[in-house]
């Protein structure tokens, strides 16, 4: 027998098509001990054509092996050779057996490591947020802030627009007449993207943080109202400048906020159960369904379907994002993997819907890579995460 029919021979075996005749060759090669190399080079081919989810398993590599020798469809008499070539040959038969079995279990172990370095290899590939903005203006036109070079944007009714090297759209209103300005308000609108941030210095001096996939409508400039008005959602922080004759107003999902010039972080995803609105310091009116709260410093008010609620505000976790990071505090899975989809533009889905009530606690750096995030989220309990492509799954 040549080389060449193993591979033939053992694939009509598999196949059921195998003559008698070519079984008792097969065996004349298994029992050969110069053909074990073949047999298994024939074998790999077969385990490296399975997917990792339909594996060759060393148990029915081995099993294959022990069905040709033993089948009893194609018993051959005894031969005369004596019986100790016969056990020598069962025995060489059993040794490669014994070769093979651990070979492929050895490679079903490196399989199986592969594919967990697969998953830890696309989650380290999966980079953390960063500044990244759309800025569209009055007309439509959009300017993607990301690629645009550090300096001035344009000039849009006498107002300077500046996009500075650490993230920042600067409005600049100090050189502006009021003959510059026209009678209807521009309103433009900065939108971040999922895995985006940046940061919007309005004209009238207010810093507003956006997170990610976020948006913050807003006029050129505040010298044609009476008010001061934007619109948000998503996420933001807000520094207000202070201004006693023009208040500040944020409209989100709901509710209306104003301010005279305080600092506030207002969470109005459409995707959370409720909009919170944090106060650091200053103080905010917050009307929602005709209801109004005043707040506090340290107080945030709650909007769900049960109405405006207002509670003691956990600052450090509020602002977490703002300064750089995930703070958990004995928060629902569910909420934390909102969390992280938008900040690492990525697909969550749970195996098990009793994981997202599963509550987490710990701090991390929103800088680092998805796979340094979720190893420490593996640690804190019994839960695990495979990463494919840009889909989380989260699985017990």
């Amino acid at each position: 027998m040549t080389k060449q029919e193993i591979p033939i021979l053992i694939t009509d075996y598999l196949a059921n098509t195998i003559s008698k005749e070519d079984h008792h060759r097969l065996m004349d090669a298994i029992e050969a001990s110069n053909h074990d190399a073949e047999l298994y080079a024939f074998m790999e081919k077969i385990w490296d054509s399975q997917p990792v989810e339909q594996s060759f398993s060393a148990l029915q590599s081995a099993l294959l092996y022990q069905q040709i020798i033993a089948d009893s469809r194609f018993k051959a008499e005894p031969k005369k050779t004596g019986t100790r070539k016969l056990v020598y040959s069962l025995m060489g038969a059993a040794a490669a057996l014994i070769i093979v079995a651990s070979i492929t279990l050895l490679k079903y172990n490196n399989r199986e490591k592969t594919a967990e370095q697969k998953t830890d290899l696309a989650a380290a590939a999966i980079a953390p947020g960063s500044n990244k903005a759309v800025l569209t203006l009055a007309n439509g036109k959009k300017i993607v802030l990301t690629d645009l070079e550090n300096g001035l944007v344009l000039e849009q009714n006498g107002i300077k627009i500046t996009k500075t090297k650490d993230g920042q759209l600067v409005y600049d209103a100090s050189a502006a007449d009021a003959g510059s300005t026209t009678e209807t308000p521009a309103y433009n609108t900065v939108q971040t993207p999922l895995g985006g941030q940046y940061k919007i210095i309005l004209p009238d001096g207010t810093h507003v943080w956006l997170n990610a996939n976020s948006s913050l409508k807003y006029p050129a400039s505040f010298d044609l109202a009476a008010d001061r008005e934007v619109s948000l959602t998503g996420e933001g922080y807000f520094e207000v400048a202070h201004n006693k004759q023009k208040p500040f107003f944020v409209n989100t999902n709901g509710q209306r906020l104003k301010v005279l010039g305080t600092h506030f972080n207002v969470n109005a995803y459409a995707d959370e159960p409720q909009t919170v609105t944090t106060l650091i310091e200053g103080s905010v009116a917050v009307t929602a369904n005709e209801e109004q709260q005043i707040l506090k410093p340290g107080e945030q008010t709650l909007l769900d379907q049960d109405g405006l609620s207002v509670g003691q505000a956990d600052i450090e976790a509020a602002l977490a994002w703002k300064n750089g990071y995930f703070i958990l505090k004995d928060e629902e899975l569910g909420s934390i993997m909102r969390k992280i989809a938008r900040w690492y533009n990525v697909e969550v889905v749970f195996t098990q819907e009793s994981l997202k009530k599963k509550t987490l606690g710990g701090a991390t750096p929103r800088s680092e890579n998805l796979d340094e995030v979720i190893r420490k989220f593996e640690l804190t309990g019994n839960i695990h995460f495979k990463v494919a492509g840009r889909r989380i799954t989260v699985m017990p």
